[in-house]
């Protein structure tokens, strides 16, 4: 089960592959918020961080995933994130 609203919030926007600043654009909280509750996703497996890859511009999750870089990343909801965000 979801635990706050701005799970929910990340949840929702995560249907599809999304960049991090238009996450933050749409996501009305501090940046310092919005990076600690995708870190607190990504450890509960409910979202992956991505990157893309140069040449052939699709998405791979990064298993690599640096804290520091949060806003480097694109991000998608995961099968398990969207079943505990679509049954709140």
């Amino acid at each position: 089960m979801i635990s706050n609203t701005l799970e929910e919030q990340i949840l929702e926007n995560l249907y599809f592959v999304e960049p991090y600043q238009k996450l933050k654009s749409e996501i009305l909280v501090s940046e310092k918020e919005l990076k600690s509750a995708l870190e607190g996703l990504i450890k509960k497996k409910w979202v992956q961080a991505m990157k893309q890859d140069p040449v052939t511009h699709e998405y791979y999750n990064d298993l690599n995933f640096k804290s520091e870089e949060t806003s480097a990343y694109f991000y998608l909801a995961t099968k398990d994130g969207l079943l505990a965000h679509n049954s709140r």
